[in-house]
């Protein structure tokens, strides 16, 4: 009789739990019945090419992490979204969320060295989001991409482990090198909205326009919640012309917004309103409808 192998790593350390045998390697759950037949006796001659169908695998660990997404477990969600990744590579919503569950873990834990490595690999799993967006998946994609957006911006509000030194002169902390960290990751975010926009330039541009319009939500959130700086600022309201401009290319009847100057920065700092959650509200609120009125 075979020994009993995991399927899906090919693991031989299977544990009989609840009626269930339990792979110890990578969680994979089989029947009393699919154990049976797995231990059937004799060897199969597979000629030429085999392809794998991994997609009942990574539909189950998808339904797992989303779970473990809406219990904010994230050390479950960082699990099932690589195990996802694991047998589906290209699969975006697992690209973003095995680096941003580890993200958010790592605001419990003081480390600031620690939580910027981890935060430069969150940052790289966003930069290829555009790679992986397949405008044949269109529907799907734009609905990841639109949680995506949310879940940014609830990041950029929620509380955090930080330091704080005495000093002769006072009392320092270190709270600002994480605000950093949520304004270089939603910068990178818009960046590959920029580039997803540009896959639709041979197909039908105005079907971007929802990207186009979330990205420009992303600018306004960033100028009134992470930037202090007129710099910071102006940049954003910049980058808002640019986007509405890009409308007015399909929709000729489409407005350009005009700014004034900014002459000093507004709010109370980076985080002035963050925590507002009437505000952060409204703006997934927006988001949302973009995608599915």
């Amino acid at each position: 009789m075979k020994a009993l192998t995991c399927e899906m790593c090919s693991g031989t350390d299977l544990i009989k739990q609840d009626g269930m045998y339990v792979c110890q390697h990578c969680g994979m759950k089989y029947s009393v019945e699919d154990a049976k037949r797995m231990m059937i006796e004799g060897t199969v001659d597979v000629q030429g090419t085999v392809k794998v169908d991994n997609s009942s695998f990574v539909e189950k660990y998808l339904l797992n992490a989303r779970r473990a997404k809406q219990k904010e477990d994230w050390d479950e969600v960082e699990k099932y979204y690589n195990m996802v990744e694991q047998n589906d590579p290209s699969n975006i919503e697992a690209i973003f969320y095995s680096s941003y569950a580890k993200a958010k873990s790592s605001l419990t834990n003081e480390d600031i060295f620690k939580r910027q490595a981890i935060f430069k690999v969150l940052n790289n799993s966003v930069s290829i989001l555009d790679d992986n967006f397949d405008l044949d998946r269109e529907e799907e994609h734009m609905k990841i991409i639109a949680e995506i957006a949310q879940d940014i911006i609830k990041m950029s509000g929620s509380s955090f482990v930080y330091t704080t030194k005495r000093t002769q002169y006072g009392t320092t902390d270190n709270k600002g090198e994480t605000y950093e960290l949520f304004r270089s990751l939603a910068l990178e975010f818009t960046k590959t909205l920029d580039n997803i926009v540009q896959k639709y330039a041979a197909v039908d541009k105005s079907r971007a326009r929802a990207l186009i319009e979330l990205n420009i939500t992303m600018f306004e959130y960033m100028r009134d919640h992470l930037y202090s700086t007129v710099n910071g600022k102006t940049a954003c309201n910049e980058n808002i012309v640019r986007l509405h401009t890009l409308i007015k290319e399909f929709d000729a009847d489409h407005e350009i917004p005009t700014f004034d100057p900014i002459k000093r920065a507004a709010g109370t700092g980076p985080l002035a309103g963050l925590i507002a959650g009437a505000v952060l509200g409204l703006i997934i609120l927006g988001i949302y409808f973009l995608f599915f009125r």
